[in-house]
């Protein structure tokens, strides 16, 4: 069985990203875009899904959910070529967890009134998916533990 820590980083970081590829993989399987509260719905669960993942990551942290975490909780290798390995390592601590339960709360409460503010607008669907991407790179800069992994999120955002 996982670990709790791991999985709340994992949905922390990883759902809004899967939420924008299930949204990309509808509008490549149709021959029109989505409806606003498909697309609304569908980023705005991801966005959810990160916030419910930085309360289980700071529940981690303070020790709710078992032994406290502390420090780097590593997933494996990100990326592997001869000798040279970028680490997927996710940094547990007090600045890291609060910075991405903020803008996990940040990045949903931006999405609920979006949604109002932008009806009917041209470019919805592309703000939603770009909404996505970037609470990916967000959260990727607030937990990276590793160097690399902190410029991929920067370039996500």
């Amino acid at each position: 069985m996982p670990e709790p820590a791991k999985v709340a980083l994992a949905v922390a970081t990883l759902s809004p990203l899967a939420s924008v590829l299930v949204l990309g993989l509808r509008v490549l399987g149709h021959q029109r875009y989505p409806s606003e509260s498909t697309a609304s719905r569908v980023i705005g669960g991801g966005l959810v899904l990160s916030l419910l993942g930085s309360l289980a990551t700071l529940g981690c942290f303070v020790g709710v959910l078992g032994e406290p975490v502390r420090g780097d909780v590593v997933f494996g290798d990100w990326l592997r070529l001869h000798d040279f390995h970028i680490p997927a390592v996710l940094l547990v601590d007090g600045v890291s967890v609060t910075i991405s339960l903020f803008t996990a709360t940040l990045t949903a409460l931006v999405a609920r009134f979006s949604r109002t503010y932008l009806h009917k607008e041209p470019g919805f669907v592309r703000f939603f998916v770009l909404l996505g991407l970037f609470a990916t790179g967000i959260q990727l800069v607030a937990l990276a533990g590793a160097l690399e992994l902190f410029f991929a999120g920067w370039e996500l955002i």
